[in-house]
């Protein structure tokens, strides 16, 4: 099938799709997708819609957000690398600048792109507020693998110099920042 092809046939079932959506086929009282909805999903292009965000802190896998934010909405997760400067600040949780030091963290993959408005509550981002008002600002950047292939963009929440000089953030040459604390090492 070329190009031409998939494109009409794509735009015919998601214009059939459209006015049959509702419909459902019913089978021993269970509620079934119809063929129509099927192959609606297969001709769709998910990746185009999923939602890529590179994490350092408290969304890791392990850490704290993560189980209260992430489980269950992560599609994917792979351990990545940004560059800029990590910083722990004395709220409990770190924050990265634009910089040229590799930052360890994560890319997760989200299937809703709509998921972003929850993690900017997180953040206290809003796009319609300076960058001062907010405390993180979004933004996309470059990410890397461990092997350091690129793996796309992917959005960040980076802070301003100023905001965490204001916080009194320490810097972390390593790079990486945990909040888990070992109450068991004196």
């Amino acid at each position: 099938m070329n190009n031409t092809d998939y494109l009409l046939k794509k735009f015919l079932l998601k214009s059939v799709y459209f006015f049959f959506e509702c419909f459902y086929l019913v089978i021993h009282d269970l509620r079934i997708v119809s063929i129509l909805q099927i192959q609606y999903i297969l001709l769709s292009e998910p990746t185009l819609s999923n939602l890529k965000v590179f994490v350092y802190g408290t969304l890791k896998p392990g850490e704290y957000n993560y189980q209260r934010y992430c489980e269950g909405k992560v599609v994917e997760e792979k351990r990545a690398i940004a560059f800029g400067q990590l910083f722990d600040l004395p709220l409990g949780y770190p924050a990265m600048t634009p910089g040229e030091s590799p930052v360890q963290g994560f890319v997760l993959t989200f299937s809703n792109p709509a998921f972003l408005d929850v993690l900017d509550e997180l953040e206290d981002y809003n796009p319609h507020r300076t960058p001062e008002e907010n405390e993180y600002i979004r933004q996309q950047i470059e990410t890397y693998n461990l092997s350091g292939q690129s793996l796309g963009l992917a959005w960040v929440y980076l802070m301003t110099v100023e905001q965490v000089q204001r916080f009194g953030g320490v810097l972390m040459p390593s790079g990486s920042w945990s909040g888990y604390v070992d109450t068991l090492t004196p």
